[in-house]
């Protein structure tokens, strides 16, 4: 099946979602990514966040599977859910062209979870720049965006209606 087809295949939410042909998006050349990027928010909220979801199912059972091409595109998506889940699927991706995105997601996202998912995933940075990991000019980036957080009172990054204690921890060291 071409990934033309297969595109539409995808947008048809009146079909159910064949899991095990998600994996066509697996390591995707970047020409039919391009093709995804134009047909993404043409597909439903709905199907979005399920096509998201199963990616997660799918890479945490496969670990040779590499979604992180799709999982780049849709953290700018129009909808807190799959932007939410789409960092949860970069969870092992450690390639510094991350932390900008997750930065921006952290100080401008209207979503509280989906900042709060982003400042996880920051945090993965700081502990790669504390193994000496991460180049300090990026680890220095991620530790002030990650300060900058605890301390914005106008804006606080609440979990639970309670402020975010593990933000608090690294507030400590500064």
């Amino acid at each position: 099946m071409s990934i033309e087809n297969y595109l539409k295949e995808l947008a048809n939410s009146e079909k159910k979602l064949v899991i095990s042909r998600l994996t066509k998006l697996s390591a995707i050349l970047p020409a039919d990514l391009e093709l995804l990027k134009k047909s993404w928010l043409g597909i439903t909220v709905e199907r979005r966040q399920e096509i998201v979801n199963n990616l997660i199912t799918l890479a945490e059972g496969d670990p040779q599977l590499d979604f992180n091409d799709l999982f780049l595109m849709s953290i700018k998506d129009t909808d807190e859910i799959v932007r939410l889940k789409s960092v949860e699927g970069l969870w092992e991706y450690e390639h510094r062209s991350l932390i900008d995105p997750l930065i921006s997601i952290l100080h401008n996202d209207s979503s509280e979870l989906a900042r709060a998912s982003a400042a996880v995933s920051l945090g993965r940075f700081a502990m790669l720049y504390e193994l000496g990991k991460l180049r300090q000019k990026d680890g220095d980036k991620v530790e002030e965006s990650l300060i900058a957080t605890i301390r914005n009172t106008r804006r606080p990054l609440r979990c639970a209606g309670a402020p975010w204690r593990p933000l608090r921890l690294l507030a400590c060291r500064s």
